[in-house]
């Protein structure tokens, strides 16, 4: 698989984790989130296949120019992407017995993930929220309670259905409809299906 995610991200890549076969049951969800920035630079999901009743159950991505995508894979697709990049996720429920997928993750070969670790540290200072004046601190909560909830390296956003206020105007996509378009995909949204 790996001249595969070579070919697309155009840099010679390390091979970082395997997940899968990950299989996920009625009602799972998975919140939005990034992966790691050290070792899941390029990440790729293999849809295996799900049960024949269940209802589909997108991939939501944020791409670069901040649009919200839903995609939806079909047995046998495969979705390339920069999964410490965009945000990503499948905050809606799953409807239907069992869902699974393979998710696999590499680094550009020189990356030096633990110096970018410290960087992205130490680059937003500690007093950040504190310089935002007193009315502009109301945008961030609602009644006492906050608008995003952060969850270890994930988040929702409570007042709103399924927990991700972009699925409201999302851009749905059919992962074999991509395909025709994978440099035009690849270049405006990070995304690309084989």
């Amino acid at each position: 698989m790996r001249p595969l995610h070579e070919a697309w991200s155009g840099v010679e890549l390390v091979p970082q984790t395997a997940y899968g076969l990950r299989i996920y049951r009625n009602q799972s969800c998975l919140l939005m989130h990034t992966d790691s920035p050290e070792t899941h630079v390029i990440s790729s999901i293999l849809h295996i296949d799900h049960d024949e009743n269940s209802e589909p159950w997108p991939l939501v991505i944020e791409d670069f120019d901040g649009n919200t995508n839903e995609v939806f894979l079909e047995s046998g697709d495969i979705l390339f992407y920069e999964s410490s990049k965009l945000l990503h996720g499948r905050p809606r429920r799953f409807n239907g017995e069992w869902y699974s997928s393979i998710f696999l993750h590499y680094y550009p070969k020189g990356w030096d993930g633990e110096g970018l670790k410290l960087d992205s540290h130490y680059r937003i200072p500690e007093t950040w929220f504190e310089n935002f004046s007193s009315p502009s601190k109301s945008k961030f909560s609602k009644g006492g309670s906050e608008f995003l909830q952060m969850m270890g390296t994930s988040f929702v956003e409570p007042f709103y259905e399924d927990g991700v206020s972009g699925l409201k105007n999302s851009i749905k996509h059919n992962a074999r409809s991509v395909k025709t378009d994978q440099a035009c995909v690849q270049e405006e949204t990070g995304l690309t299906c084989s």
